[in-house]
């Protein structure tokens, strides 16, 4: 559980440091026996919008692309030295027992990964949707073990 708490407040960061527009910014969570779900969105300027601000992803041109690019470790606007870019891998590991639903939501795409310990590797799909500001992750996860645990 403490690996998702930290995975929800590196999330809840990305909106201060990449949507441009952190008044935006919402977290909510909920537990129940054996599940934990959160969301952390913001109408802020999207993932293509700010990965594209890094020129080693300047070729970056399409809102799903830009999505699987940033859910892999060390993608972020901002340099790779300087640490960036590995909340979504955190998100993973965090995971690594678990089943779980992840949606990420930007621009004019949605990716969505599931199962039994997601991973960019495993069950991927990534669907062309209507226009939406900013970004939506939406995580629901079944956590192994009693539910005394969460």
């Amino acid at each position: 559980m403490d690996g998702l708490i930290g995975a929800l407040i590196e999330l809840q960061d990305n909106v201060y440091e990449h949507s441009e527009a952190p008044g935006t910014g919402l977290v909510a969570y909920a537990v129940s026996p054996g599940t934990f779900e959160f969301v952390v969105a913001d109408a802020g300027i999207g993932v293509l919008a700010s990965l594209i601000k890094n020129p080693d992803y300047a070729g970056v041109t399409d809102s799903g692309e830009a999505l699987r690019v940033a859910a892999s470790d060390g993608a972020s606007r901002y340099d790779r030295s300087t640490g960036h870019g590995f909340g979504i891998g955190q998100l993973f590991k965090a995971l690594a027992r678990d089943a779980g639903e992840l949606r990420f939501r930007s621009g004019d795409h949605v990716m969505t990964i599931r199962g039994d310990r997601p991973s960019l590797t495993g069950k991927v799909d990534i669907v062309q949707k209507a226009w939406l500001d900013g970004l939506i992750i939406s995580v629901r996860c079944t956590v192994e073990g009693p539910a005394t645990n969460l």
